[in-house]
């Protein structure tokens, strides 16, 4: 299980920035940690000093956070064809089924998709499927 950090980006933003003004105005580094500590009760130095050498900008954050957890085994481009195959079927008249969709994804896309997520894709793009 990923490590849950306690304080949002926002906040730690808000503690680099007080900390970085304080040390401009020449305050001293332990007044500028109370400052920072203001904004972040029961922070440690350490983290403190830690968040002045991260990146805290939203960009930064959401580039972390679009890259963490589990990659994707299904891309858009191959969600995509899989619908437009199970529209094809619709529109033959032909009952559409997980097992033919997961096939399909197997043969043509080289994807060893799981039923169950082919009927949770079919779900997603408002698709009822038939169990053949």
């Amino acid at each position: 299980m990923p490590k849950q950090h306690g304080y949002s980006p926002k906040i730690r933003r808000a503690a680099v920035i007080a900390y970085r003004q304080d040390i401009r105005s020449g305050l001293g580094s332990q007044h500028a940690l109370k400052s920072a500590r203001k904004l972040a009760p029961n922070v440690v130095d350490r983290t403190i000093f830690n968040w002045l050498r991260q990146d805290n900008s939203d960009e930064a954050t959401a580039s972390r956070k679009s890259r963490s957890g589990r990659p994707r085994k299904c891309t858009a481009r191959d969600e995509y064809l899989i619908i437009g195959h199970a529209i094809r079927l619709r529109e033959s008249f032909l009952p559409i089924g997980r097992d033919d969709l997961t096939q399909f994804a197997r043969s043509y896309l080289g994807l060893d998709l799981s039923p169950q997520y082919v009927g949770k894709l079919l779900q997603k793009y408002g698709f009822s499927y038939q169990i053949v």
